[in-house]
C-alpha cells in the first residue's frame, strides 16, 4: 500500500486535508488518505505536551482482501499540528479497523501484550512495575470503518482523521506537608505495603495486582515554619489503582525520626484521579487529613488527553 511521494510530510498531510499535492499521478485512484491524527485538544496540557514526543500505535486491519497487523510509532509535525506514521500507511475502502495507542512508546517497566488477532481494540499490559519505574502510561483505543471510497465513513472518525482519547490508567498520590519544627527537611517519602506491581486489561479498564511491598521515593524538601503546605513529593507518587486498606505513609524527617500514619481505609485510588493528602508536623504530634480527590491535571480537569 506505499505510494511514491515526493516529500511524504507535505503529500501525505495535503492528501489528509484533502488539498492538491505534488504529483497527483503518483497517487492511486482510491487510496489517496494516509491515516493520520490531529491536533491535541485538552485541558492536560503537559501530557498534551508529552504526547508530542511520539507514540505507538498497534493496528489491525480486516477487509476484503483479508486481514494483517502492524505496530508503528507515530509522529508529531510541529508546523502542521498533526500526528502521523513514521512510514505511511493509507486507508483501504470496504476495511475494518482497530487502533491501539500507547504513550510512552516502549513501556519499559513492562511488558506489552497486545491481541491483534482479534478485531477489537483489547489488550493487556502485564508486570508493570511502579517501584523502579515511576512512569505515566498514558492510553487510548479506535475503530474505524472504511465502507467505499477512500475515506473512513463510520466509526471513531473524522474524514481521515483518527479520533483518540489519551486516559491515564494509573493513579497519582501527591503528599503535602508544612511543619512547625523549624529547620525539618524531608528525606524520604513512602507508601508501604502497596500494590507495586500489577496487570491491566483494556476489556475490563481494571488493574490486579501482582505484587505488594514499599514505593520510596526521595524527598529533600525543606520545611519552613508558617509557610502553608508544600509537596514533598515532586510531581508525585504512581500508584496500581487498589483500595488504600492496609496500606501506610511513613515519612523520615531530618531530625532522626520517622512519621508513620496509615491512610484511611475507606479510599479507592481510581485510574485517572490524583489524591492529595496533607500531613502536619506539630512539636508533640501529627496531624494526617483526609484526603483531596481530584481528576489527574490542574484544578478542575478531565485527566484525558483528546486527540481530534
Amino acid at each position: 500500500m506505499r505510494i511514491k511521494l515526493c516529500g511524504y510530510l507535505a503529500c501525505a498531510l495535503m492528501l489528509a486535508l484533502g488539498l492538491q499535492s505534488c504529483q497527483q499521478d503518483d497517487v492511486p485512484k482510491g487510496v489517496r488518505y494516509p491515516i493520520v491524527f490531529s491536533n491535541a485538544d485538552t485541558r492536560a496540557v503537559a501530557d498534551a505536551d508529552n504526547l508530542k514526543d511520539g507514540f505507538k500505535v498497534y493496528t489491525y486491519v480486516q477487509g476484503n482482501a483479508g486481514s494483517t497487523s502492524f505496530a508503528k510509532d507515530v509522529e508529531y509535525y510541529e508546523t502542521q499540528g498533526v500526528w502521523a506514521f513514521t512510514s505511511p500507511e493509507y486507508w483501504l475502502p470496504n476495511t475494518t479497523y482497530s487502533f491501539k495507542a500507547f504513550y510512552p512508546k516502549e513501556l519499559t517497566a513492562g511488558k506489552l501484550t497486545v491481541d491483534n488477532s482479534s478485531k477489537n481494540q483489547y489488550y493487556t499490559i502485564s508486570n508493570f512495575d511502579v517501584v523502579n519505574h515511576q512512569e505515566d502510561i498514558l492510553v487510548a483505543s479506535a475503530t474505524a470503518t472504511v465502507e467505499s471510497g477512500s475515506v473512513p465513513t463510520s466509526g471513531d472518525v473524522n474524514g481521515s482523521k483518527v479520533n483518540l482519547k489519551f486516559q491515564h490508567i494509573l493513579a497519582l498520590v501527591d503528599i503535602k506537608m508544612k511543619s512547625a519544627i523549624s529547620g525539618l527537611t524531608i528525606d524520604t517519602v513512602t507508601i508501604g505495603d502497596a500494590d507495586n506491581e500489577g496487570a491491566y486489561s483494556s476489556s475490563t479498564g481494571e488493574w490486579t495486582s501482582t505484587k505488594s511491598g514499599d514505593i520510596e521515593v526521595n524527598s529533600g524538601e525543606a520545611l519552613t515554619v508558617g509557610d502553608d503546605f508544600v509537596s514533598v513529593v515532586g510531581d508525585g507518587i504512581l500508584v496500581i489503582p487498589a483500595s488504600s486498606s492496609g496500606k501506610y505513609l511513613s515519612v523520615k524527617a531530618s531530625n532522626g525520626k520517622t512519621y508513620k500514619v496509615d491512610f484511611p481505609s475507606d479510599i479507592v485510588w481510581e485510574r485517572g484521579n490524583k489524591y492529595t493528602y496533607t500531613l502536619e508536623i506539630k512539636q508533640s504530634n501529627i496531624i494526617f487529613n483526609e484526603p483531596k480527590v481530584d481528576e489527574w491535571d490542574s484544578e478542575n480537569a478531565t485527566g484525558s488527553v483528546i486527540i481530534k
